[in-house]
């Protein structure tokens, strides 16, 4: 019996050719949004979400807000918020073409587009304006893209620096919640890497690697397995040789953990790919050991049943802690009785993650294992 239009969000998407243009023209693009009134900021749970799948994964503010959900207003005070007098719902994308020669890098952007952003952050909050996503388009690169976010005093949101913020749920970043992170920007950003740090030992550093890999054309007629080998292969090249060179500036890193997501649906046998993923062992083992990466997951979705149907989410984790016997874990992501999505493992007998939900977050050292990385390092197994 709610009203719909409780629930109405807006957004507004623009391009512009230089950062004049944009200056010239946000009030305006801010006003296409302000015509329509403040009485549909409400960020009040909208009934048709019943209809959708439910979220694997807590909210990017899980991360970042405090227990009793309190805010940082511009002035300095921090604001209940149950005393918020307005809640925010609209999403602005901002596309900006930038020259090839163009001399400013990523950290120089970000500070300008922060300025920028800063002195028009009360016409945002006037205009119900919760998050603002600038895509910088450079000839020949990826694009680069900075995120702004209302709850954050409109702050960027480093953690999802270069990524589509309707896509940021993919990194799996609330499994992270045990460490306090920090992320560490690099000249490929395919990449995202994060340095952690538990919040139980301060002693417990270790990098954490997410990648995306989204849908592409392929410009020649090769069988999708070997797509998918050939893919985490050139990918698992660049993790390696990033890390080689964050572990110069945060040497004494243990249990660094990859991650690797493939967007794309594939319709294939999933059985296929563990006789394929166990040569990355083969070819990469060696370099993972020196680089105390301890833990590889590598996620995909396949299409089981009718192109009606949800695809079924495919796990397959390497895990080498003592250095010696590393193992690989097969795992579907399913539904248990409650609704949690949750590992079910496809060996005999079944592995670690059985039974577990994919949300739990990854775990500081045992009692041993800085033990064995001090042997290690010692070349010795005592």
């Amino acid at each position: 019996d709610a009203d719909p239009e409780q629930y109405l969000r807006q957004g507004a998407m623009a391009s512009f050719d230089t950062f004049a243009e944009m200056e010239d023209n946000f009030l305006r693009l801010l006003s296409l949004i302000s015509a329509s009134g403040t009485d549909y900021n409400s960020r009040a749970e909208s009934p048709a979400l019943g209809m959708r799948p439910l979220n694997r994964f807590a909210p990017m503010s899980a991360l970042t807000s405090d227990s009793t959900g309190a805010r940082r207003q511009s002035s300095g005070t921090v604001t209940p918020n149950s005393q918020r007098p307005t809640r925010f719902g609209h999403v602005i994308n901002i596309a900006l073409q930038v020259p090839q020669d163009d001399p400013f890098d990523d950290d120089t952007w970000s500070q300008r587009l922060q300025q920028f952003t800063a002195a028009h952050a009360s016409d945002l909050r006037e205009s119900g304006i919760r998050r603002l996503t600038y895509v910088l388009q450079r000839s020949g690169q990826h694009p680069g893209t900075f995120t702004f976010r209302e709850n954050n005093d409109f702050q960027e949101d480093k953690t999802i620096r270069h990524i589509e913020p309707g896509l940021a749920y993919q990194l799996e970043l609330p499994r992270l919640s045990n460490f306090d992170i920090r992320p560490c920007f690099n000249d490929n950003r395919q990449l995202h890497i994060y340095y952690g740090v538990s919040k139980q030992n301060s002693a417990d550093c270790r990098f954490f690697v997410r990648v995306l890999v989204r849908p592409g054309r392929l410009r020649t007629a090769v069988a999708t397995v070997d797509y998918l080998v050939s893919e985490t292969d050139r990918l698992l090249n660049d993790i390696l040789d990033a890390l080689e060179i964050l572990s110069v500036e945060y040497p004494n890193c243990d249990c660094n953990h990859l991650f690797i997501s493939f967007l794309p649906i594939f319709n294939l046998d999933a059985s296929q790919f563990e006789p394929a993923y166990r040569g990355f062992l083969e070819r990469h083992g060696k370099r993972l050991f020196r680089l105390r990466v301890t833990a590889a997951e590598i996620r995909f979705l396949v299409q089981t049943g009718s192109e009606e149907e949800m695809p079924t989410p495919f796990r397959f984790c390497i895990f080498n802690k003592s250095g010696f016997v590393p193992k690989l874990e097969n795992y579907v992501e399913m539904r248990d009785a409650n609704g949690e999505w949750v590992f079910q493992s496809l060996d005999t007998p079944a592995g670690a993650y059985n039974g577990m939900l994919v949300a739990t977050p990854h775990q500081p050292k045992e009692w041993l294992q800085p033990r064995r990385y001090k042997a290690h390092i010692m070349g010795t197994t005592y």
